[in-house]
């Protein structure tokens, strides 16, 4: 898997977004300070929202509703696409 990350003083702060190795986005998610803070969104293999859940301070708050579950998933890394 590949992870598109960004730091602050050595821990993750900012949008994290983890590819895997076809390119395909299968997981976002914020963090603030090292810790996991706003919405984590899973994909499927399909490309639609398997699971959401809210964080606030590194803590899960609560599951997102299952109606979110047909949103699908933010295009590809270019390039990433091809079988390797």
């Amino acid at each position: 898997k590949m992870r598109e990350q960004g730091f602050l003083n050595g821990k993750p702060h900012g949008p994290c977004k983890v590819y895997d190795q076809r390119g395909r986005l299968v997981q976002e998610m914020t963090y603030r300070e090292g810790r996991l803070h706003g919405t984590m969104t899973i994909y499927d293999s399909g490309g639609n929202v398997a699971k959401r859940m809210e964080y606030e301070d590194g803590r899960m708050k609560k599951d997102l509703p299952p109606a979110m579950k047909d949103e699908p998933r933010p295009a590809s890394v270019p390039g990433m696409d091809r079988k390797r």
